[in-house]
This record gives C-alpha cells, structure tokens and sequence, in this order.
C-alpha cells in the first residue's frame, strides 16, 4: 500500500462519515441557542433598543421552530459547523424568506 495515499483516504472516510443523521438533539439546541444569542448580540450592536431586539429574535425564532423539520435543522447544524453559510441559509432562511421579513416589521 501506498502510504502516501493513507492521509487522503483517512480525510475522505472522516469527512464522509460525518453526516446530518449524526447531529445529536443537543448540537441542535445549541445551534439554535447560539443562532438566538448571535440576533439579540447583531441587534444591540446596532443600538436598537433591547426589548425590541427581544421581539425580533423571538419571531425569528418561532418562524423557524414552526416551520424547519428537525431533519432540516440537523443539517443546517451540521453545514454550520462545516462553515457553510450559504447552505445554512438555503435551508432555514430561504424558504421561510417572507415570514423572516415579516419578523422586522415589528
């Protein structure tokens, strides 16, 4: 065998074996937790007034609690922890887009 090849196979069977089935209920929630704290950190940055803030997220939040499958949300964990924000959002936000919007309104 070929040892030169080994790092690449290992790297191939790591990152195959690592799929959005393996997210735990507990990445999960601390995926949304984490997505919660990053909306109520953006908003105070802003200078928006905290109770406001609070509103927001907490529609944002319910939006997608109501309308993301738990498969969904294991696979936007998991695409988070890859650094792949662009799938992140082709699965959460995208297809709730208007209800999200509807969101800052308040």
């Amino acid at each position: 065998m070929n040892f030169r090849l080994l790092p690449l196979l290992l790297l191939a069977f790591a990152s195959s074996a690592f799929a959005a089935d393996d997210v735990s209920d507990l990445q999960v929630s601390k995926f949304k937790n984490d997505m919660d704290a990053s909306c109520r950190d953006a908003g105070q940055k802003h200078g928006d007034n905290a109770q406001h803030v609070g509103v927001i997220c907490g529609c944002l939040r319910q939006v997608l609690e109501e309308n993301v499958t738990m498969e969904n949300w294991r696979l936007a964990t998991l695409e988070n922890s890859r650094g792949h924000q662009d799938q992140v959002q082709k699965v959460l936000t995208a297809p709730n887009a208007d209800k999200l919007r509807a969101c800052a309104q308040k």
